[in-house]
């Protein structure tokens, strides 16, 4: 119930009190009113319609009485009945709820997704770092478990859900990131992250909170948890994919539409990553106002030229994803420059033979890190040494 309620794009459900009870309510987003609430008892939920909510059930009174017999009216005018069952859930969310979504067919127009996306993240790097990851979780998700995810779309951005769990929360500027982690720990440290627990991830776990800023300059780092994240919460405990999610009801097929749209991305081209989409990323800093730049367009052509030649495996220390974390890291990896694209003169003629690696994600940091780019084997050498 409260899965469902908080996917209902055009509420913000939330617990609260009402007198000394503890109750769980739908407020409606727009007019601020409370129509509906429920509260939970021993064996059963007792859920209200509250009189703004008695022009909004279809059928009437008469309506909800022939769907549950439990149906009552109390000394106030409310309309109460027992959820005793998933059964009896889903029956009240299809008579009562799923009519009240009303911006829902306007989730599934990639116009109004733009409009919303592009008003929340103006700054064009920012707002395209964010839609790629956006569309890589919810590519890793349905990979693993098709029919448990969601990304439902709101007034002031979107959420991604895996099972049960959020994955990804974007409202106006500021971006959460679900990681498998501890905070205090490399490289989960800082104000940026604090902890985070949830019973369908039994991993330790922290989040991610900043600004889209912060977020581009750390995504490169979050990729490997935040993806062990995701996987975790399509899972079950005994590794079987999930199955279904109440998320699913307020899917937002228009924002994924925008995402790929926006990203370059198709359903039919090869896998492509964060550092890789947005190339070349970097803050000018001292100007009177900060300049993004982003410098040169890679290829992609060129990256599976590369991979179909060397496969998935990393160049320096043979990490393969597939092999460690399954499905959820087939085709996952980095592909390097090995002439750093900074110091090219604009257009040159690429050989991704010669000119590329695969590499995974901690190498291909390390081969940057110091002021000279690393070669491949003087990073091996380091690795060895180690």
């Amino acid at each position: 119930m409260v899965a469902a309620a908080i996917a209902l794009p055009s509420y913000e459900a939330e617990p609260g009190w009402h007198g000394e009870i503890r109750e769980f309510r739908y407020n409606d987003a727009a007019s601020r009113e409370r129509p509906f609430a429920f509260i939970v008892n021993r064996n059963d939920l007792l859920f209200y319609v509250r009189s703004p909510g008695l022009d909004r059930v279809r059928g009437g009174f008469a309506g909800l009485k022939d769907a549950f017999p439990t149906a009552a009216e109390n000394s106030r005018g409310e309309w109460t009945l027992r959820v005793a069952s998933e059964q009896d859930a889903d029956r009240l969310y299809r008579l009562v709820l799923v009519g009240q979504a009303a911006t829902r067919d306007r989730t599934d127009d990639t116009q109004v997704a733009r409009s919303v996306i592009s008003t929340v993240l103006s700054n064009d790097v920012i707002r395209k770092a964010v839609l790629q990851q956006l569309v890589i979780s919810s590519e890793a998700a349905e990979r693993t478990a098709p029919s448990a995810w969601g990304a439902t779309l709101f007034r002031h951005g979107f959420r991604l859900n895996v099972g049960q769990v959020e994955t990804i929360v974007c409202h106006s500027d500021l971006l959460r990131l679900n990681l498998v982690g501890q905070v205090g720990r490399a490289p989960f440290k800082g104000r940026l992250f604090s902890a985070c627990r949830y019973h369908s991830v039994p991993d330790t776990s922290c989040a991610f909170s900043g600004t889209g800023k912060d977020f581009v300059n750390y995504r490169l780092k979050l990729q490997d948890a935040h993806l062990r994240f995701v996987y975790r919460a399509a899972t079950t405990q005994s590794g079987k994919p999930r199955q279904g999610t109440a998320f699913r009801n307020s899917h937002s097929t228009g924002l994924m539409a925008y995402a790929y749209a926006e990203t370059g991305r198709g359903g039919d081209t090869l896998q492509s990553f964060p550092d890789e989409l947005d190339p070349a990323l970097r803050f000018i800093e001292g100007a009177r106002k900060q300049a993004w730049v982003n410098a040169f367009e890679r290829d992609p052509r060129a990256r599976q030229a590369c991979l179909t030649h060397y496969g998935f495996h990393c160049a320096v220390c043979d990490f393969d994803f597939a092999d460690r974390y399954g499905a959820i890291g087939k085709e996952f990896i980095h592909v390097h420059h090995l002439k750093p694209m900074a110091l090219t003169d604009g257009e040159y003629e690429l050989d991704p033979l010669a000119d590329l690696r695969p590499v995974c994600p901690n190498c291909h940091a390390m081969l940057h890190r110091g002021e000279n780019l690393l070669s491949i084997d003087e990073l091996r050498g380091l690795l060895k040494r180690g």
